[in-house]
């Protein structure tokens, strides 16, 4: 079914199409319409083939007919015909060059279907046609943001507000690209106002979460995420945001629900994106201006068996400096049963550095499990340079 913000937009550009339209076929299309999102959704689609048919018959007639090329392509988009409407639509370009609404639709069925450079030359036709046409700019500038051609795509939605400052779809995507080049500041009002106005709004709220929670607004970005989280109890992701900000926030009885949520969806094995995944991002923080990304294992597997690794970053987004793990290794396990460093059914956890050179830091050891509130001072130390060192190997740099 095509999106509602297009279907609205192809009512208003049908409305002058209409009123010189027969009678008859205006009628068929209008209810065929109506019908589509109805249970009668099957009687709508016969009206709307028959309407189709009759513009065929009409273009027989007078393929000159700009009026019936446009209302075929209109009709077989209802379809979702996409073939068969660019036809018409490229007909009805062709019969008058002038007039930008084809381009338009034509641009909006290529991005629908992925090809990004045919929209692109169409959508920039329709923006020379109607230049004050504020649709044709923000579609424009979505096929821009969907190519990743940031700039434009920002100098497109600011001309689409500039036409119409009430376009909210371009005020978001505006902001969006701010976010994407960390330009907080500016993308911040604009998705604040988009949440304030579009409460559910699924997507905005979790991206308005994460500006936040990049901009230290703590509870804000713990209210948006827990809007998400009331509208999709299912979204694995936002339930790891509230672990990450109620841990920040010294919230403990709130981070541990949130946890247990998620690992409650993950034995249910009912979210499909969740299955295969082997970890969540439980926690970040920053160290002496290093992020650190602290990654929860939902399973203790294999031979060498981590529960948590810490990423350690220079910036956010940046390739790992290094990291340190809290596993348990099979190896490691065995001669600890075998000398009675610990009991039967219990295992030894162990904490490891290991930086960019390839040496390797054994920093302590744990019978059973610790809380990770009681890891994270370690490595915060260790980090800083602080931890006492248990043993160590450095690679040999004759081997290098």
């Amino acid at each position: 079914m095509k999106h509602s913000y297009l279907l609205a937009l192809i009512t208003l550009f049908c409305l002058t199409v209409f009123a010189t339209a027969k009678d008859e076929v205006q009628g068929k299309i209008s209810k065929g319409r109506s019908m589509l999102r109805t249970e009668k959704h099957e009687e709508g689609m016969k009206l709307l083939k028959n309407a189709a048919l009759e513009l065929q018959n009409m273009l027989k007639e007078k393929p000159e007919d700009f009026n019936a090329a446009y209302q075929l392509g209109m009709v077989y988009f209802y379809l979702e015909q996409d073939t068969h409407a660019l036809i018409a639509y490229s007909q009805a370009s062709e019969i008058d060059q002038t007039d930008s609404r084809p381009w338009f639709f034509m641009g909006l069925i290529q991005r629908y279907a992925g090809d990004l450079d045919q929209a692109e030359k169409n959508l920039l036709r329709s923006t020379e046609l109607s230049p004050k046409d504020a649709d044709s700019w923000y579609e424009l500038g979505v096929v821009y943001y969907d190519a990743a051609k940031d700039e434009k795509a920002i100098r497109a939605f600011k001309r689409t507000l500039e036409i119409n400052p009430n376009h909210k779809q371009a005020s978001y995507k505006l902001a969006l690209n701010y976010m994407n080049h960390a330009e907080a500041e500016k993308a911040y009002p604009l998705l604040s106002e988009t949440v304030r106005e579009q409460p559910d709004n699924l997507n905005a709220q979790y991206n308005f979460g994460q500006l936040c929670q990049n901009m230290g607004k703590t509870e804000e970005s713990m209210a948006a995420f827990q809007r998400v989280v009331e509208m999709d109890p299912t979204d694995w992701r936002a339930l790891s945001k509230l672990v990450q900000l109620n841990q920040k926030s010294g919230n403990d009885e709130a981070r541990d629900d949130a946890r247990r949520k998620i690992f409650d969806l993950k034995k249910a094995r009912t979210v499909k994106s969740l299955n295969e995944e082997p970890l969540y991002v439980r926690d970040q923080f920053d160290v002496d201006g290093q992020l650190v990304m602290a990654l929860e294992y939902f399973e203790m597997e294999g031979d060498r068996a981590i529960r948590y690794s810490f990423v350690i970053t220079d910036t956010i987004g940046k390739k790992g400096k290094y990291r340190i793990t809290l596993g348990s290794y099979e190896g490691t396990n065995r001669v600890a049963h075998e000398v009675g460093d610990i009991e039967d059914g219990k295992r030894l956890f162990h904490l490891d550095h290991y930086p960019e050179d390839g040496s390797h830091y054994l920093l302590g050891f744990f019978r059973g499990e610790p809380e990770y509130d009681t890891v994270k001072p370690m490595v915060i130390k260790a980090i800083k340079g602080e931890s006492e060192v248990i043993s160590s190997t450095v690679p040999d740099p004759s081997n290098s």
